[in-house]
C-alpha cells in the first residue's frame, strides 16, 4: 500500500467520504486479485485520514475474508494409522489467531471427536500464512505433528503439551520410522532444504533452491523413506526425489 494525499483525496477527506470510499476500493481490489491465476501483489493508496481510522485493520481483514483470500481454515493434512483411525490436521482461524488443530475419527471418517489445538502458543495474524503443517503416526498409534508459527518450525502432540522448537523455516513435513520421526523443512521458499533424523539434534542440508518438501513412508515404519520437493533454477523447475539412506535410520 502507498500513502499519499492527492488533490482528489484531499477533497474527499474534507467531506468525510474518503473512509467509505477507501473501504470500497480495498474490497474491490481484493475481489479482483482473488480471480487472478498468478499471485501478483496489489497496491492500494491510503490517505492520512484513512490511516487514523480505527476501523482500517478490521475493514482490510473483512475485505480479505469476503474475497476468499483469507480462509477460515486451510492447509489440511491427514494420516491413517494401523487401526484405521483417521487423523486430520489443519490451520484454523479463531479470534484472529491462525493456530493448528487436529481431530480424530475412530469409525473410518464417519465422525470425528472435538478438535484439539496444538501447542501452548498462538499466532495472531490478520492474513493467510500460506503454510500449514504435517502429521504422522507410529506403529503404536502415537501421533506427532510439525507446523510453522511465524518464522519457526515446532513439533508437538495433541493436547495441552508444550511444543518443541525444531528450527527457523517453513513448509515442514514429518514421517514416522521404526526408530522415531524424520522432519524436513525449508528455511524459505526456494531456499535450503533441511532434514532432522530421530537420533540427531542437528539437521543436515539435503538441497538448495527447494520448496514444498514432502516426506513419505509405509505405515509399518520399516520400509523405505522418500523425500520429494520442487527444485527451481531460474525459470526451470523440476521435482526431485531422494531415498533416505538406511544409515540415517
Amino acid at each position: 500500500m502507498t500513502v499519499g494525499d492527492s488533490s482528489a483525496s484531499l477533497q474527499t477527506s474534507k467531506t468525510g467520504l474518503i473512509v467509505p470510499l477507501g473501504e470500497w476500493v480495498i474490497r474491490n481490489a481484493c475481489q479482483i486479485a482473488a480471480k487472478w491465476d498468478r499471485p501478483f501483489g496489489v497496491g492500494v493508496s491510503l490517505s492520512s485520514v484513512q490511516l487514523s481510522s480505527r476501523h482500517l485493520i478490521s475493514s482490510v481483514i473483512q475485505a480479505l475474508k469476503e474475497s476468499g483470500t483469507v480462509c477460515e481454515c486451510c492447509h489440511p493434512s491427514v494420516v491413517i494409522d494401523e487401526s484405521n483411525h483417521v487423523h486430520v490436521m489443519w490451520r484454523n482461524l479463531i479470534d484472529g489467531k491462525r493456530d493448528m488443530y487436529v481431530a480424530t475419527s475412530e469409525d473410518e471418517g464417519q465422525s470425528f471427536d472435538s478438535a484439539e489445538k496444538l501447542g501452548l502458543g498462538s499466532w495472531p495474524l490478520g492474513a493467510c500464512p500460506m503454510d500449514g503443517g504435517d502429521i504422522a503416526v507410529n506403529t503404536n498409534g502415537e501421533m506427532q505433528t510439525v507446523w510453522r508459527r511465524d518464522g519457526t518450525i515446532y513439533s508437538g502432540k495433541p493436547g495441552l503439551e508444550p511444543e518443541k522448537i525444531i528450527g527457523r523455516g517453513e513448509q515442514p513435513s514429518i514421517v514416522a520410522a521404526s526408530n522415531g520421526y524424520f522432519i524436513t523443512w525449508v528455511d524459505r521458499r526456494g531456499g535450503d532444504l533441511f532434514m532432522l533424523n530421530p537420533t540427531s539434534t542437528n539437521p543436515i542440508t539435503i538441497a538448495t533452491k527447494a520448496s514444498d518438501p514432502i516426506l513419505a513412508g509405509p505405515v509399518s515404519g520399516s520400509g523405505p523413506l522418500v523425500l520429494v520437493w520442487e527444485s527451481k533454477d531460474g525459470s526451470d523447475s523440476s521435482i526431485r526425489l531422494t531415498v533416505v539412506p538406511r544409515d540415517a535410520r
